[in-house]
């Protein structure tokens, strides 16, 4: 599995150079926001997240999964090194975002450490939460259908939400509101564990049956 991790390692690694003109821009953005520096701090993790699905183009281009089923557990390491890869690209376009922003607040002369930690758990569940949606699908269908089918339902899970705290008659207690805040960070690594599981036996189950 340490092969596959690599392998997906270094074609992140060629594509370095945009995560880099993308910083140049995110900075420039940044330095130009005239209170929060943390309302654009989602756009790395983001941008790792679309390289990491172009892993699977390039695999299906090379026809490398049909080479790599052959190996020794082929099939559940593909699923395996492909969520280790996305969950280690989040975690280190997030790291790299928080020292963007620690730069730019330096500049500013002001640093607010909460809103620093909730936006980057926030940017990281929101990544790992496409992660979890968009895998099984491209595995299932292939990468262009697997985008497809991830846009509309992240359109209608986002649009419903919104809708839903729209209405009027929708309020929140103040009990759960305090328990929410209080537990936010568990409750937000508890769901993504919960989450990137599940995606990741239903992506090992449809790489088990799936032929290449």
């Amino acid at each position: 599995m340490k092969g596959l991790i690599k392998k997906d390692l270094f074609m992140l690694k060629s594509n370095m150079r945009y995560i880099i003109i993308f910083s140049v821009l995110y900075f420039f953005i940044a330095s130009n926001q005239a209170d929060d520096v943390f309302a654009i701090s989602f756009i790395l993790p983001f941008l790792m997240v679309v390289m990491m699905n172009s892993t699977f183009s390039y695999d299906e281009y090379n026809k490398w999964f049909s080479y790599a089923v052959t190996m020794p557990n082929g099939r559940a390491n593909i699923a395996k090194s492909k969520y280790i890869v996305a969950i280690l690209g989040s975690i280190f376009a997030s790291i790299l975002s928080i020292l963007l922003i620690m730069i730019l607040a330096s500049f500013k002369g002001s640093l607010n450490l909460d809103n620093l930690a909730s936006s980057t758990v926030s940017s990281i569940f929101a990544c790992l939460f496409m992660v979890s949606i968009m895998f099984p699908f491209i595995l299932k269908y292939g990468t262009e259908k697997g985008r497809l089918v991830m846009f509309v339902i992240s359109f209608v899970i986002i649009g419903g939400s919104v809708l839903l705290f729209k209405m009027p008659k929708f309020k929140i207690s103040a009990g759960a509101i305090i328990f929410l805040t209080k537990y936010s960070l568990l409750l937000t690594v508890i769901i993504s564990v919960i989450m990137v599981g599940i995606s990741y036996f239903i992506s090992k189950k449809i790489i088990s049956k799936k032929e290449f």
